[in-house]
């Protein structure tokens, strides 16, 4: 299954049922229902971005260009929390704060804003 993010739309949307949330980490869940006993996996939002987002040609120039795919660190979140674990994504503040999508994502507990020079 393909999953997709309108623009627009609440990052949320492509949570499973249930959220990202859980509680302590530990083995995966039976039947990849992730819980309170979900092992813990750490993303790093912004190398799925880029990655996920690939690069574009930009102006006249020809210059390549990598673009940051929201959609990307959603669906990655998605895909572990679907196997049963505790999907967890670091942000950086700063993108956080220059992106709507990104802040959604940490207000809605997809992910984590942490500190530039902690990143």
């Amino acid at each position: 299954a393909t999953l997709a993010l309108s623009h627009g739309a609440h990052p949320s949307a492509l949570a499973p049922p249930g959220g990202l949330h859980y509680a302590s980490p530990g083995p995966p869940a039976e039947g990849g229902a992730a819980g309170a006993g979900a092992r813990l996996v750490v993303l790093d939002g912004p190398n799925i971005a880029f990655k996920h987002g690939g690069t574009a040609v930009v102006g006249h120039s020809g210059r390549l260009e990598a673009r940051f795919s929201v959609n990307g660190i959603l669906v990655a979140a998605a895909f572990f929390a679907g196997k049963g674990y505790r999907a967890v994504v670091f942000v950086q503040e700063q993108t956080a704060e220059r992106s709507p999508e990104v802040a959604a994502m940490v207000r809605g507990g997809v992910a984590v804003a942490v500190p530039g020079g902690e990143y």
